[in-house]
Parts: C-alpha cells; sequence; structure tokens
C-alpha cells in the first residue's frame, strides 16, 4: 500500500506516513457519510449545539496536543499557532453555539403576490 510522507517544513525530516487509501476504502468513507447524513438530518438544532459543545471541551483538553501538532506539521511558532487556530476555532464554536438557534431555525418569510394565499418559509436542513 502507498503512503504518504508528513514532513517536518522546518528540519524537513519526515514526522510520520499515513496510508493512501485505495478505492474501496474512498466508497465506505462515502457511504458511511451518507448514513452519517441521514443521521444528521434527523437532529435538532439543541442536539448540535450539544456537539458542537463537545467539540468546544475537546480541543480544551486536548490543547498542547493538538498544538504541538500544528507547530510540528506548519513550522508555525506555538504563539501563531495558539492566536490563529486554536483560539479562533473555540471562539467560532462558541458563537456557533450561542447563534446557532436563531440563524438555524424556520423562517417566514413575506409571500410574493403572484402566490396570494400561499404561506413561504425558509427550512434549514443539514448539510453534513
Amino acid at each position: 500500500m502507498d503512503t504518504i510522507d508528513v514532513i517536518d517544513p522546518i528540519s524537513n525530516q519526515r514526522l510520520y506516513s499515513v496510508n493512501q487509501a485505495d478505492q474501496s476504502k474512498i466508497d465506505v468513507a462515502f457511504k458511511k457519510a451518507t448514513e452519517g447524513y441521514q443521521k444528521l438530518k434527523q437532529t435538532s438544532v439543541k442536539q448540535r449545539v450539544k456537539e458542537v459543545e463537545k467539540v468546544i471541551q475537546y480541543l480544551l483538553k486536548n490543547q498542547d496536543r493538538l498544538l504541538d501538532r500544528i507547530v510540528e506539521e506548519t513550522g508555525r511558532s506555538c504563539g501563531d499557532a495558539m492566536l490563529s487556530d486554536m483560539v479562533q476555532l473555540v471562539e467560532d464554536c462558541h458563537w456557533l453555539v450561542k447563534n446557532a438557534e436563531k440563524i438555524l431555525s424556520d423562517q417566514k418569510i413575506a409571500t410574493p403576490l403572484t402566490l396570494f394565499g400561499k404561506k413561504s418559509r425558509i427550512y434549514h436542513e443539514a448539510r453534513g
């Protein structure tokens, strides 16, 4: 099986290798993603918010390990990785937790005159 080397951009040393997926593994991954999408479509905004909160906790709990990996793989400084990756990602997740219900709730909108007597709504569906 072919592998892909991950190289440290500073030292040019190989950090590790990952196996390159063959077509059958890609097909399985797409099948699982499709099944996951069908399940995600059925979850409420509140359930999704709870999952994002779990992501926040994971990021905070594993922050040091994740930062070490970012620094190792990109050659950036720890401070840069912390500010531009970790802090930004956690802030984005907090924003989503705070605003998800408002921005993802179904909305009534004005109906054009040509559809007089009908009701118009915007429904948000999970996309994956």
